[in-house]
């Protein structure tokens, strides 16, 4: 019973559940799958612990053949978009570009949740770009910054 309870939980800790995840407007492709690593969700939110780092997974198709991918992240607080600063926003480190139609490809990054972020509620919204600035994937994670 109690290996169970710790499976459950482990799982619940390393993808939590993408259902609330929310897709945006991505009119070069289309996101199959989304995956949030190092957060847990409490009140309908990934918590997002400063001083850590969250792990980001996207899978995506994408309607045409992409050369360059590029993340851009920002946090909507009051509906203001604040840029997220990325450590690596170039995605062909994560992906094998120059990318082909169809897919699905497999984008992963990590976020680094600062310890200078304010405790806020905040929605975490993360766009992959292709050379011509068209969005390839777009994703809106509902989340909450914590101590």
């Amino acid at each position: 019973m109690i290996r169970i309870l710790f499976v459950v939980l482990l799982i619940s800790f390393v993808s939590g559940d993408n259902s609330i995840i929310q897709k945006c407007d991505s009119p070069g492709g289309n996101v199959v799958n989304t995956t949030i690593k190092n957060s847990r969700i409490s009140g309908g939110r990934y918590l997002l612990k400063r001083n850590t780092k969250a792990g980001i997974g996207i899978e995506f198709e994408i309607f045409d053949e992409a050369k360059t991918v590029t993340a851009e992240v920002a946090g909507v607080v009051l509906s203001i978009p604040i840029p997220f600063i990325l450590p690596n926003a170039n995605g062909c480190t994560s992906l094998k570009c120059p990318l082909q139609k169809g897919g699905p490809y497999k984008y992963y990054n990590v976020l680094d949740v600062l310890q200078a972020y304010p405790m806020l509620t905040v929605d975490v919204i993360w766009k992959l770009k292709d050379e011509n600035q068209k969005v390839l994937a777009c994703i809106i994670i509902p989340a909450r910054i914590v101590a």
